[in-house]
């Protein structure tokens, strides 16, 4: 489930829906501060997804910086817009490792069963299609 989700934050990112992301990370640590029983775990839970809160904006923000000046790139006669893609394309490979770096960090700080109940599995049935 929570790869699945991580995926979709990442094709949100990529896509421009960095709302969806937040909303996923607000709900994600309230159910960490709902689910986790001790105090040390629970706040070394909320620093991590602090951290993605952070990573999440920067990422949002250089995403956009790159969208910019491919599109001004595009619009001028004699733009070049393969650099800021290679850079769009070399920062999602940095993006990525990062990302599995915090999730384990995230999965470091709580129990098996806190886990679970912070990130059900979803029914396949019962998802959209």
């Amino acid at each position: 489930m929570l790869i699945a989700a991580f995926l979709i934050w990442l094709s949100n990112l990529f896509g421009g829906g960095a709302d969806a992301a937040a909303q996923f990370l607000t709900a994600a640590r309230d159910g960490a501060r709902e689910h986790i029983s001790e105090h040390a775990r629970r706040k070394a839970a909320d620093t991590v997804f602090g951290a993605l809160e952070t990573f999440r904006r920067e990422v949002a923000t250089r995403r956009e910086a790159a969208r910019t000046a491919v599109s001004k790139d595009m619009s001028a006669r004699d733009g070049n817009p393969r650099p800021a893609l290679e850079s769009l394309a070399t920062d999602a490979a940095a993006f990525d490792a990062q990302l599995v770096e915090l999730r384990f960090r995230l999965r470091d700080t709580m129990t098996r069963d806190e886990w679970q109940r912070v990130f059900p599995k979803v029914d396949a049935a019962a998802a959209p299609k």
